[in-house]
């Protein structure tokens, strides 16, 4: 009785298979290819540059700051010396806070974007009549590459 259902249950399972629609795209290069993505970068760029200006003159500050105290070293009090060094922690401190700022905000920008993207993938596969949807760097062998619709150029005109 087990082998039956289990010669059932594979010819059944094997004639799906075959009605299977599959397609690949490239979800790198569609992200790389969106006008959105760059627009979205370019305006990160911008929020940050007037931090990172900030961050350029206390950096110049500090590096005039270091000369003097070593032209002056033997005139150079431990007043200045400590003044100096905790200028270059906060300095140090003020950079990775901005670096940790714009990871975060480019993260949180990717993740709409790619939200972007998959919602326009579920509605080609589905337009479309795909199955199945699957990135094309996940892909170790294909002989059959006539069976696997790129969908990669619709996905990006689906999202602009």
């Amino acid at each position: 009785m087990k082998n039956i259902f289990f010669i059932i249950s594979f010819f059944l399972l094997s004639h799906d298979l075959y009605a299977v629609k599959i397609a690949v795209m490239n979800t790198a290069e569609v992200f790389e290819k969106l006008p959105i993505r760059r627009e979205i970068f370019q305006e990160i760029q911008k929020k940050f540059e007037i931090r990172i200006g900030e961050l350029q003159k206390m950096e110049d500050d500090l590096k005039n700051q270091a000369k003097e105290l070593q032209k002056n070293n033997s005139l150079s009090y431990d007043k200045d010396i400590k003044e100096f060094e905790q200028k270059r922690i906060d300095f140090i401190n003020k950079a990775k806070k901005i670096e940790e700022d714009n990871q975060k905000y480019q993260q949180e920008e990717s993740f709409k974007i790619f939200k972007m993207i998959q919602v326009a993938i579920k509605e080609i596969a589905l337009k479309d009549g795909y199955d199945i949807v699957i990135d094309v760097n996940g892909i170790q062998y294909n002989n059959k590459k006539e069976y696997l619709n790129n969908i990669t150029n619709k996905v990006i005109q689906q999202v602009q």
